[in-house]
């Protein structure tokens, strides 16, 4: 699951590539001109992702069924909702801003919306005005980060029942996934390049970056991790800057 685009100046459509190999394109129905972007798939084939001008400022979330029928998800007094993932019980959480500032929230199921805020101490106001979640467990443990002090980001982990967990600040931080074990990765734009992370339940971290061939780190995005632990992601090919590569990486 993923999207494409045809050229940089047109819009981007969703897709999803099944276990044989086919490809089925994703767009939102009754949204001419605006670029779809798949962001999560659960176990049963539900896809969450948004649409709207771009990846940066999607105008609605959508949920995608296995049937492939689209609900297109906003909250009342919302400018913008962003959706980012989906967990097995059908907990979707999102991010919402309102004008002043960027809200967390979780729509369960029977959609009833719980709204939260970053966690950042209340002496760092302006670290509490954005907030990006990202990923959402089957138990409930939401990854995500937030602003944080001296030009970094924060990487947070909440609990089902509410209580967040703050790790590593680091310039560009950004987190993308978390499996049922608790274990989360993302990356970061440490020492002038891009490397990327996995951080296991007991707070250890791992950075880590494809490397060239003289042993230089090659700009790496890690993009989801499955419940063994193995990473996937991509990282930008430095001869050609322009083209991108996948790759996956086994637990260590």
């Amino acid at each position: 699951m993923g999207y494409y685009r045809l050229s940089v100046f047109w819009q981007s459509h969703g897709f999803l590539r099944d276990a044989d190999g086919t490809t089925t394109t994703i767009d939102v129905p009754d949204a001419p001109g605006k670029s779809t972007f798949p962001k999560s798939i659960d176990s049963s084939g539900v896809i969450t992702g948004d649409f709207g001008a771009s990846y940066y400022s999607g105008d609605h979330g959508f949920v995608r069924n296995k049937k492939g029928v689209f609900t297109a998800l906003s909250v009342p007094g919302a400018i913008s909702t962003s959706v980012a993932s989906i967990n097995p019980a059908g907990t979707v959480t999102e991010s919402l801003y309102d004008g002043a500032k960027t809200h967390g929230f979780l729509r369960a199921a029977d959609e009833t919306i719980t709204t939260f805020d970053s966690p950042a101490p209340a002496e760092l106001p302006y670290a509490r005005v954005a907030i990006t979640p990202s990923s959402i467990n089957p138990g409930g443990e939401l990854l995500g980060s937030y602003w944080g002090p001296s030009s970094g980001d924060v990487g947070f982990i909440r609990a089902s029942d509410g209580t967040s967990t703050t790790f590593c600040h680091a310039p560009y931080f950004g987190t993308t996934s978390i499996n049922p074990a608790g274990t989360v990765t993302g990356s970061s734009g440490l020492s002038c390049s891009w490397s990327s992370f996995v951080r296991i339940a007991d707070g250890s971290l791992t950075w880590f970056a494809i490397q060239e061939e003289n042993g230089r780190p090659k700009p790496t995005f890690a993009e989801g991790i499955n419940p063994a632990g193995t990473t996937a992601g991509w990282y930008l090919d430095e001869a050609v800057p322009t083209r991108s590569h996948g790759f996956v990486r086994t637990a260590h």
